[in-house]
Formats: C-alpha cells, sequence, structure tokens
C-alpha cells in the first residue's frame, strides 16, 4: 500500500506518522511524495508503525516479477526485497 494511501484511510496527519516513527513530518512528506528515499531506520519505522501494511518496497516501488531478478539470479527463483536486502527462495 502506498504511504499516501494508507495515511488517508487510517485517518493518521503526516505529523502523527511521524512521531510514531521518531522523523519530521517533512519527512514524511517527502517520502509520501517520492522526493527522498528514506533511510533502513525510517523505513523500518513506517513498516512497524503501519502494521506492515507500508512496506520498503511499496516505498521504492519495488515489486517481485516472476523470473526477474535485479542480482542476476536464475530465472527459476523468487526473490523478496526488504530493506535493500535481496533474499531467494
Amino acid at each position: 500500500m502506498k504511504l499516501g494511501q494508507y495515511l488517508e484511510q487510517n485517518g493518521l496527519t503526516l505529523g502523527q506518522l511521524a512521531q510514531q516513527c521518531g522523523t519530521s513530518a517533512s519527512t514524511i512528506l517527502r517520502i509520501k511524495d517520492a522526493e527522498v528515499a528514506p533511510s533502513k531506520r525510517v523505513a523500518w519505522a513506517i513498516w512497524e508503525a503501519t502494521g506492515g501494511q507500508v512496506t520498503p518496497n511499496d516505498i521504492y516501488s519495488l515489486h517481485y516479477a516472476e523470473g526477474h531478478c535485479p542480482c542476476r539470479a536464475h530465472s527459476a527463483s523468487r526473490t523478496s526485497l526488504s530493506l535493500g536486502k535481496v533474499t531467494h527462495e
């Protein structure tokens, strides 16, 4: 789920989410508007504060595609991108 969708659906302000994440409202706004990429700490904090509804993959617009891996893996592997780590199952 996109960060803006989460805020709207849950009736939260930027400031409220920022407080939960230990950052500023302006940082949350810039992340929501895709002006900046969050640090690993803030991406993790957003994931935790949203109960996993907004993932780092949502923030970075990364999506799993069958047979496509960003790290030269075999086409049959499953890839999970999370907080900058690529794992194969």
